[in-house]
């Protein structure tokens, strides 16, 4: 007597969410059609996973590229606004406070 993919994963307790009900039985699914199957899915995920954290990283690579080039147009702009005007001690002031953070200090969520 084969016992049924939802007593022998436990999921008969209803404290699992309906998502990974799911996936537990088509887990045990395959594991039950192939010794293998449950192996090669959970490596699937693992690559899938893999390939998320490598897709942000370059997200994250992007992000700071743009944050520096936004921080050098700033600087550029000030530098000619004190050229024009070097009276201006509040267009000194940015300037320097720009010039002294460092790349990336005005973006919090890197």
């Amino acid at each position: 007597m084969q016992a049924s993919l939802v007593s022998t994963t436990g999921l008969n307790h209803g404290v699992a969410s309906r998502r990974s009900r799911r996936a537990a039985v088509a887990d045990a699914a395959i594991g039950a059609m192939s010794p293998a199957g449950g192996e090669l899915t959970r490596r699937l995920a693992e690559s899938l996973s893999d390939g998320s954290h490598r897709f942000n990283e370059k997200q994250k690579t992007k992000r700071m590229a743009t944050m520096e080039s936004e921080r050098r147009k700033r600087e550029a702009m000030l530098m000619a606004a004190v050229e024009k005007h070097p009276e201006n001690e509040t267009l000194r002031g940015m300037l320097k406070i720009a010039m002294e953070e460092p790349a990336g200090s005005s973006d919090p969520t890197i």
